[in-house]
């Protein structure tokens, strides 16, 4: 099946599920729960849920599989941002691009009421890999919480939530500028376009800035991404 065969088949798929951009709803940080962000590469889980790991400390836990470079610079930059954080958790096993296999990882995955993952849209090889592997994992355990797909530079076709981001958004480039320098020095206007999405979903959302997601029962999840 050629690739834009396969775009088409799951855009009729989540059809099934009435997304319906007018009627998306607004998730509130909810400090009872648990979140883990899955992060491929450094700077993912801020470029892109900011919303959640900005929103708390004591109850989020990021997790990136990939160092992003083989010199170490991004993932001290990632380790640097987490430390100033504070978070509940945070780790990088430091895969090579395009060679993230071992999905278990050490990761306890029913701990988390949310778990955030990349857009399984994304042109990154590594972003749709992902997903190949964590299914088969999923699958295996008893998980009742909602997996979560976060728009990265590539756009969520039917996102069904979104969280207010106006009060976070100068705080989340101030980050990605002073932590994560090497990407910032290649390409600042890549933030800009990142901020201009959050600005047009805001506007979407009826806020000033949002990000957007799609939420899966674990039983969504699995049929999406197996169809």
């Amino acid at each position: 099946m050629n690739f834009l065969k396969k775009i088409n088949k799951k855009y009729n798929h989540l059809k099934f599920y009435n997304f319906d951009q007018r009627k998306i709803k607004k998730h509130n940080f909810d400090n009872s729960k648990n979140y883990l962000i899955i992060s491929p590469h450094p700077d993912d889980e801020l470029l892109y849920s900011s919303a959640v790991l900005l929103s708390s400390k004591k109850n989020v836990t990021v997790m990136c599989f990939s160092h992003g470079d083989k010199h170490s610079i991004r993932s001290n930059e990632f380790l640097k941002l987490m430390n100033i954080l504070n978070l509940q958790d945070s780790k990088i096993f430091n895969y090579d691009e395009g060679d993230m296999v071992n999905y278990d990882l050490e990761i306890d995955y029913l701990k988390y009421d949310y778990i955030f993952v990349p857009n399984f849209f994304n042109s990154h090889f590594d972003h749709y890999k992902f997903h190949l592997g964590f299914k088969d994992v999923i699958s295996k355990i008893n998980y009742k919480g909602l997996i979560c797909q976060y728009e990265d530079n590539g756009t969520l076709p039917f996102p069904n939530y979104y969280m207010d981001i106006g009060n976070i958004v100068e705080k989340k480039f101030h980050f990605f500028k002073k932590y994560y320098k090497s990407q910032y020095l290649i390409s600042s206007s890549f933030a800009d376009s990142i901020k201009a999405l959050n600005f047009y979903r805001g506007k979407l959302a009826g806020v000033m800035y949002a990000e957007f997601f799609t939420f899966f029962s674990k039983k969504e999840y699995l049929k999406f991404i197996n169809d």
